[in-house]
């Protein structure tokens, strides 16, 4: 009998015992292929040590499957008893055998060759991700290298957003040009890739290429197309935008004559738009899609750069839409305003003290059309100081002191009155004699004066109005044979022709007539406006 298991296999496999304890442990650690499969041969090491010991139990051996894209790792179990003496001492030759084959033929040398390489490889992985690191703490800037071109382009956000926020209509116009350029470099590479590349991103690239085109596509309109489920569109479009910036890196390798122009093309664009990307998303970029914006910056400078981008250029867009809607109501309000302040009249050529305190005074009623105009003043607040019912009086009389119905104090300095009257009224005798005196006491005191109906009519407007001269010849013979114009000539008039009470108080204004409303009546006076 043998003392131990250790002399058993001296005695029964010399050559073998020998040579196993002549391998260094670095040098049986090497997988080797026993099979179909390729097994660890330091493990020989592990279970020849645990054997040797005289330990029982069972020694798993880390087997995967050769031939096999899965590289699935299956567990190999061998149990160690006495009785399977002979089956271990098999087991142990046969991988020392296949050890043999493969360090005669080359394939273990290729093994140490491939796994170096890779030790190799984690190290540089390693040693740029902390260099990486480095600069980020340190740098502000991100540095981005492609085919011998260096761009510094994302500094601070706000300082494109400050740079970007009105500018001029030239640089608008480049960023357009430069910007419709480079989408169609884009499509040009794209499709480079999509025929130049290996076949698994060939038959991805339409799909992304359909998705990306629009941001209101959805997988469920593009999964019928290509017979395939909705799951199956998203793993494409996944797997093409996770690719795409390293795909395109690569097709520069191909030291493609086309290709290579693209690439110069859009470093020449980048130069030219002095590197604002920011700028150049926002007014170059205004038709294309999210997606395509984002596809062409993940193309060109990868996915992190890309999603920063578009989201710093989507926050710049919505400030400069909000600055423009500002800017543009501001505009509406001045052409609005620019509307009245050309119906001002100034017959003096001097002003008040535009910061003379006026106080409002407290009216027992309220006029409709009084209150229908200041809800129009009142979107001038911020460009005019508006006064309702100023305690000045310019006309008075036996019955009522009359006073205007606002104060406007404007920015040149300037305040004017205004009577609010409806159309009709205007031409009422009484009325045109309170206008008369409101301009006699604007050209004493130096105010301005707008007298105006609820449409925007001034008096001016009503008095320069052209008639039909059908309906004034019509209107003048009635005048001259009955001395007057009274209601029921008016209705009789309306049977045959469109009379509006504009055309009445224009009549009457223009030819100075005495018009009341209580009773009806036009008729001639001898006294002047």
């Amino acid at each position: 009998m043998y003392e131990n298991i250790e002399s058993m296999l001296l005695a029964q496999h010399p050559e073998l015992y020998q040579n196993i304890c002549q391998k260094s442990i670095d040098e049986l650690k090497l997988p080797i292929n026993v099979g179909d499969s390729i097994i660890g041969f330091g493990k020989i090491l592990d279970f020849y040590m645990f054997w040797i010991s005289e330990k029982r139990g069972a020694v798993y051996f880390s087997a995967r499957k050769r031939f096999t894209r899965q590289r699935k790792y299956n567990s190999v179990k061998i149990e160690f008893d006495k009785t399977n003496q002979n089956a271990i001492f098999e087991a142990i030759d046969t991988i020392y055998n296949s050890y043999l084959l493969s360090n005669a033929n080359g394939a273990l040398q290729q093994e140490l060759q491939r796994i170096e390489y890779k030790k190799a490889v984690q190290k540089d992985k390693k040693a740029i991700r902390a260099a990486i690191a480095k600069n980020q703490e340190t740098i502000p800037a991100v540095e981005l290298i492609w085919n011998d071109v260096t761009v510094s382009i994302f500094e601070r956000a706000e300082q494109f957003c400050q740079a970007n926020i009105g500018i001029d209509e030239e640089r608008t116009a480049l960023f357009e040009t430069y910007g419709q350029y480079l989408v169609k470099l884009f499509e040009d590479i794209l499709l480079f890739m999509e025929t130049k590349c290996h076949n698994v991103l060939s038959y991805k690239v339409p799909v992304y290429r359909e998705y990306i085109e629009s941001d209101k596509t959805t997988l469920a309109d593009i999964a019928p197309k290509y017979n395939v489920s909705r799951e199956r569109i998203r793993q494409h479009i996944k797997r093409v935008d996770d690719q795409i910036f390293g795909n395109f890196k690569k097709a520069m390798l191909f030291d493609n004559e086309d290709f290579n122009d693209y690439v110069e093309q859009i470093a020449e664009i980048l130069k030219a738009v002095d590197y604002d990307l920011i700028g150049l998303v926002v007014y170059g970029l205004t038709n294309v899609s999210d997606r395509k914006k984002q596809a062409i910056f993940n193309m060109l400078f990868g996915k992190e750069f890309a999603e920063k981008l578009v989201y710093e250029s989507k926050s710049l867009t919505k400030n400069i839409q909000e600055q423009n809607e500002l800017i543009k109501k501001e505009n509406d309000i001045i052409n609005a305003w620019n509307f009245y302040r050309s119906k001002i009249c100034y017959p003096s050529s001097f002003s008040v003290d535009p910061f003379t305190p006026i106080k409002p005074y407290k009216k027992d009623s309220r006029f409709e059309f009084e209150i229908r105009f200041y809800k129009k003043l009142r979107r001038f607040e911020s460009i005019i100081e508006i006064i309702k019912n100023p305690d000045i009086v310019y006309c008075s009389t036996k019955q009522t002191d009359h006073r205007p119905h606002f104060l406007l104090r404007l920015p040149d300095k300037t305040s004017v009155l205004v009577l609010v009257l409806p159309t009709i009224n205007m031409a009422f005798i009484y009325n045109v004699q309170r206008c008369n005196e409101l301009h006699r006491f604007c050209k004493e005191h130096g105010y301005g004066y707008l007298i105006i109906d609820d449409r925007g009519n001034s008096i001016y407007d009503i008095m320069n109005r052209s008639l039909d001269p059908d309906l004034v010849d019509c209107l003048n013979t009635i005048l001259n044979n009955q001395s007057m114009i009274i209601w029921k000539n008016i209705k009789d008039i309306k049977l045959i022709r469109p009379v509006s009470n504009e055309d009445i108080a224009a009549y009457v204004l223009q030819n100075k007539l005495h018009f009341t409303m209580e009773p009806f009546c036009i008729k001639r006076r001898f006294s002047e406006i």
